[in-house]
């Protein structure tokens, strides 16, 4: 029997949320598998716009990581870049953790939910460790009702995302094998710190490749930031937006050449991202940036069987044995599907103008020109909530 992901994730306008201290080897396991994962989504030519959050798609999976045994343990615990040796309790701990700090952060509101067919039960080790640590809702649904239990589901998905993301899932996606449904949303509503005045934003070329532009709107803003180029970035220049409240920055990163992104990207899987602001100091920066909006949907079943966890999605030899039970007896069940959908909205969030330095503080501005492909992460020291990358397509 099958169960499919669904990951649904709103931003408006980039909210935030941030970590308290965890584990290091776990933040380090969320980090690796978040640049490995996008990596693999955004090849092999990068040239579309790809955005992810990988945070959740990595919860999901440490859920069947829970609920798995043998090889298919084995190839998640590899897959989501935790040592050979790493506790499950210090998964769930550190997950836990994270999580509570998401939702104390303010203008966040998560949602988790696993819909269960009703000829199953959840085993009650599992049903307890996602209610736990994972604050899962459970709800019992009959598959063979297609139409109302996509309508269960997508009203659920609806509800968490105020209505941005509607209709992810139509009944033809439910056959007589689905036994379970998980789905995992993330809504975040922020505002910027320095918001940019929409009287300064206009139309401008931007470099698709070395030779082909387009025109799209630019915002522009000319404030403190914190700012720098990174040598180990492929002197990458990097600037980083502070929001409202937060500790937490959205992150631009813009190569040297036009089509250094796919570089940038290796260069990035292998960077320590908590030394990134280590690497930037206050600045005068004359920001221009691009204003957009962007969906993004996508079936991962490649990109996460490319890195190393095949098995969940092949019924003969899948072992998550530890999820669900049918008459008293561990039912066996495979992963059908996995699907992440993200809406951005990245615009002037206020029309008021930040405040102008005093005369005799006045220097020269660097200028961050974001008119070619460049990588965007939202992110909090080593830990990246989004990755994503622009390329006016």
């Amino acid at each position: 029997m099958s169960i499919i992901f669904v990951f649904t994730t709103y931003l408006f306008f980039l909210h935030h949320y941030f970590v308290d201290a965890q584990d290091q080897t776990y933040l380090q396991a969320q980090q690796k598998f978040s640049l490995e994962l996008f990596s693999n989504v955004s090849g092999p030519d990068y040239s579309a716009g790809v955005i992810l959050s990988p945070i959740i798609i990595d919860f999901s999976l440490s859920l069947l990581l829970i609920g798995s045994s043998g090889n298919t343990f084995k190839q998640l615990l590899f897959g989501l870049q935790y040592p050979a040796n790493y506790s499950i309790n210090l998964i769930e701990i550190n997950s836990n953790l994270m999580i509570k700090n998401m939702i104390n952060a303010g203008g966040i509101e998560y949602g988790i939910k696993i819909y269960v067919d009703k000829k199953l039960s959840l085993q009650n080790n599992f049903k307890t460790a996602i209610q736990k640590y994972f604050n899962s809702g459970i709800e019992t649904v009959d598959f063979a009702q297609k139409f109302q239990s996509v309508q269960t589901i997508n009203d659920f998905i609806s509800n968490s995302t105020h209505g941005m993301i509607q209709n992810v899932m139509t009944p033809d996606e439910l056959d007589s094998q689905t036994s379970m449904i998980l789905v995992n949303c993330i809504y975040f509503k922020g505002a910027w710190v320095n918001p940019f005045n929409k009287n300064n934003t206009e139309q401008m070329d931007f470099k698709l490749d070395k030779i082909n532009t387009t025109k799209i709107d630019f915002m522009k803003i000319k404030t403190d930031f914190k700012y720098g180029a990174v040598d180990t970035l492929n002197g990458a220049k990097v600037v980083e937006l502070p929001y409202v409240n937060s500790s937490v920055t959205l992150t631009l990163i813009l190569p040297q050449e036009v089509d250094g992104l796919k570089n940038l990207i290796t260069a990035a899987r292998n960077y320590d991202w908590s030394k990134l602001s280590e690497n930037l100091k206050n600045k005068k920066v004359l920001l221009i940036m691009p204003k957009f909006n962007a969906t993004f949907g996508l079936n991962l079943n490649q990109a996460i069987e490319n890195m190393g966890m095949d098995s969940i999605f092949y019924p003969s030899i899948a072992n998550i044995d530890r999820v669900a039970h049918k008459n008293g007896k561990p039912y066996l069940i495979s992963l059908e599907k996995m699907y992440h959908k993200v809406i951005i909205s990245v615009d002037e969030y206020g029309t008021t103008a930040a405040a102008v330095s005093t005369a005799n503080k006045i220097s020269t501005p660097v200028v961050f020109q974001a008119n070619q492909p460049f990588l965007y992460a939202l992110r909090s020291n080593s830990t990246i909530y989004f990755i994503g990358q622009f390329t006016g397509k």
